[in-house]
């Protein structure tokens, strides 16, 4: 089971490269991409899409219209905030 700690740190990682995104791309940047290769992980494994909570353009979006199983990792992710934002008690 991934802890709390890990899974904040995996996401950091899309976190610290928007800054060097200026528009959204179907090129994955070269920082994620060397990640990748490191774990042997095929682009197509993954779909990305990144837009900012103001709304606007996408900052980073790969194959963001292939239908795909949500990481498990990013349902925790979901879950943490839902229960910080609305609570246990939420229906």
């Amino acid at each position: 089971m991934l802890k709390l700690p890990t899974l904040f740190a995996k996401s950091a990682i899309v976190l610290l490269m928007l800054p060097h995104m200026a528009m959204a791309s179907d090129t994955l940047p070269a920082n994620l991409q060397a990640v990748m290769a490191k774990t042997a992980t095929p682009s197509s494994a993954m779909a990305i899409l990144v837009r900012p909570v103001d709304g606007g353009p996408a900052v980073l979006e790969h194959a963001s219209t292939v239908a795909m199983s949500p990481a498990s990792t990013m349902k925790l992710l979901t879950t943490v905030i839902a229960l910080e934002e609305l609570g246990p008690t939420y229906r």
